[in-house]
Parts: C-alpha cells; structure tokens; sequence
C-alpha cells in the first residue's frame, strides 16, 4: 500500500510541469481572454515521507534456573515476601530464605534460589509485573520460570503481635491451592521456627497426592515410634507406614535407650525399609549385663544340680533294683525252708523298708533332676544374653609366609640345585 502511494504522487508531480509546457506553446485559447500577467509558480517541495514504525522486538524469555532443568521433582519458586512498613526488611528476606530452604530439604521439591527469582521478576518482560500480586498475574512469573508453584507472603506486625501469612500458587491453573496463617508473640528469632512450621502446613494437601510407604524395623521390641511428632505405634510394627512423599522426622524411644532422632526420606509409589538400631545408656547397660549374667549363671547351676540329681537317681535306681533282687530271693529262700526264725522275718521286713525308701529316694532325685533341667533350659532360652550389647573388635588373620623356605634353581653349569631362603 504504501509503494502504491508513493507511485501514485509520482505520477502527479511528473504530469504538472508538462501540462504548464504546452499551455505555454500553444498561446492564447479562443474564447479566453489572455492573461496580462505570468503566474510565478512555487519552487518544488518533496513530499512528507511517512516515518516507518519501529520495528517491536520480542525479548527473548528469562533463563530458567539450574534446579528446573531435567528434574522430576515439582518446580517451585518463592516469591520475596513482603512486609507492613514497621517490619524490618531483613527479616522479612530471612523468613523468605528460611521458607525456601525448608521446603528444598523437604526432598519432593526443587526450589529456584533467590538469584534465580531476581532474575526472572527484573526481565524485560516482567517488569510490569513487579507490583503485582493478582493469582492470573504471578501465575505469568511461574509460567516464564517454568515453575509448577510459587510461594508468596506477608509479615504483618500489629501492636506486639507478628502475622505470617503463606500463599501457595499453582502456577498451571492459575489458582490458590493452600494458605497459612500463622500469629505469632514473642522475639523474632521464634519467627523461623514458625516459618518453617507454616511452609510444611503449606504443602501437606500437595504432598498427600504423592504418597510411599515405609517400613520401620528396630532391634528393641516395645519402643515407641513417632513420625513428624506423632506416635504411630509401639516395635514391631505389624505392616509399613503409608507417608507423603519427601523427608520425614523419624523418633524412636525406649527407657533405659539414647533416643534415636533421624530423617527418612520416603518416595512415591515405592516402599522402603529402613532399620534403627538403639543403643543402650551406660547405666541401663550395667545393669543389664548383670542381671543378665545372674540368670545365665542360675541356668548353668541349675543345670548341674539337674545333672547330678538325676545321676543320683540313676545310681539309687540300679542299688534299689539290686538290693530289691536279693531281698527276693531271700524271701523264697526263707517261705521254702521248714524252720522259719523271727529274727530271719525281722531281718527281712528292715531290707524291705531299705528297698522302699531307696525307691522313694529314687523318685525324688529324678523329678529333683527333670525340674532343675527343665528350669535350666528355660532360663538359658528366655534369658537375655549377657554380651549383647558388647561392641566386639572385628580382627582379620594375616597369613605371613613362613621365614624360612626351599627353593630350587640351576646353577651355572646347568645343573639342578636346591637351598633354603630366609626371610627377615
């Protein structure tokens, strides 16, 4: 269109100055009177050009930060809070990095650092956003980023009360997905914690879509097992323990053991095992390793006194059966014979009495016997083991050759030679 204009007031200006040629060659026209005076005709002026318009550029989009790319973790970004105007704003930035760095140990995020979200926000493009705080607005940021979420705030102060206020954003849908509020008295170091406090309370619905399980196995029976400050149950656990993907505050207690505090990091859709190991105190230990040392030197004496009792059962059993033999044939011997003396049947009733109470001496020694056996056996497998909690060096045998061998070889003129070697 606009070669087409230029055309046209070409062909204008070459047209005007030969038309006033030939009225000039050909005089005066009938009909006209003619002109006493030659009209001066004006010096030729270009044409206004019009101006181009500049050209608009697009600008290229932000970089996106370095923990965004090939990861399977959720992007999020936290937005620098902002704060009334009787907050310092240096702590208003320290709550900001206290809230990133919890969520980045967390496990399931990857948390765009400060410079990162700088960068972003100060870009050509999005510096009509600075102001911002519309959810469609920042959810332009997150999708310049590359983000899944962000996370904005506030930190009121009202009288000698603070006010944490968290936003979490999901940046695809352009909507809120959580909120926390959080009031707090006091001095501003206890801010942190409760930072901290609110950014977990902030994400738990996101985290509760991705879920794992874990299995807790402990060497103690009858601890007490307690997941992000909540009891979940007493050693052993009967089946694993369904959790929100990310890292977990794992506690196991027992009296008498060092408290075992550790994180566990729990991944979704798998299930993962993961062992405790408690260790006793020393005074728990101590008394242990002497109770324990007790019952063991009772079931060993026990065992003995059984042993013996029963061996002297046996030993009373074969003289009873001996002397039971004889009196027997005595017996006959004496209903046989055609005198019978008193004495003789004095004699025999006390050997009958001998035998009777070598039978019932005989019985008791063998329950004597069975029962401190059974009493051995039961202490040796029900009581605890002295050395369990003793720490054993590990030791590795070296196998040195010996310093003194044979060996063979040849000698100058060929001939097979042996001799010994020794080895310092």
């Amino acid at each position: 269109m606009k070669r087409l204009l230029l055309l046209i007031l070409a062909a204008l200006l070459l047209a005007g100055p030969a038309d006033a040629a030939k009225k000039k060659k050909g005089g005066k026209k009938k009909g006209r009177p003619a002109k006493t005076s030659v009209q001066k005709r004006e010096p030729y002026k270009p044409l206004p050009t019009i101006p181009e318009q500049p050209r608009i550029v697009e600008s290229p989009p932000p970089p996106q930060p370095e923990v965004f790319v090939d990861t399977q973790k959720l992007k999020l970004m936290t937005v620098r809070f902002s704060g009334s105007s009787n907050v310092d704003p240096v702590l208003v930035d320290g709550l900001t990095q206290t809230v990133s760095e919890a969520l980045a140990q967390m496990g399931p995020f990857a948390v765009a650092s400060s410079t990162d979200v700088q960068r972003v926000v100060e870009h050509a493009a999005m510096r009509q956003m600075l102001g911002c705080s519309d959810p469609s607005c920042l959810a332009e940021i997150g999708t310049a980023s590359g983000a899944d979420y962000l996370v904005t705030g506030s930190l009121t102060l009202a009288g000698d009360v603070y006010v944490l206020q968290l936003q979490l954003l999901r940046v695809d849908a352009a909507r809120v997905d959580g909120r926390v509020s959080r009031p707090y008295q006091g001095g501003t170091d206890g801010l942190f914690p409760e930072a901290t406090a609110a950014a977990k309370l902030l994400v738990r619905d996101v985290l509760a879509e991705r879920q794992g399980q874990l299995a807790i196995i402990v060497n103690e029976e009858g601890a007490s097992i307690s997941i992000d400050g909540s009891l979940i149950g007493v050693s052993p656990l009967g089946a694993p323990v369904t959790l929100a993907e990310g890292a977990h505050r794992l506690e196991v207690e027992k009296q008498g053991f060092i408290v075992s505090r550790e994180d566990v990091m729990v991944e979704r859709e798998k299930q993962l095992a993961h062992t405790v190991t408690l260790l006793p105190s020393d005074e728990w230990k101590r008394d242990y390793t002497n109770h324990a040392r007790f019952v063991r030197r009772a079931a060993y004496v026990t065992l003995g006194t059984g042993i013996a009792a029963l061996g002297g059962g046996a030993a009373l059993y074969f003289v009873g059966r001996q002397k039971a033999d004889a009196l027997n044939r005595d017996i006959e011997a004496y209903n046989g014979g055609d005198v019978r003396p008193a004495s003789v049947q004095d004699d025999l009733d006390k050997r009958e009495r001998t035998v009777a109470t070598i039978d019932v001496l005989t019985l008791v020694a063998a329950g004597v016997g069975v029962a401190c056996v059974t009493t051995s056996i039961v202490l040796w497998s029900r009581g605890d083991d002295p050395d369990r909690y003793e720490i054993v060096p590990s030791t590795r045998v070296v196998r040195s050759s010996p310093p003194l061998r044979l060996v063979s070889g040849r000698s100058e003129l060929g001939t097979q030679t042996l001799g010994f070697q020794l080895r310092f």
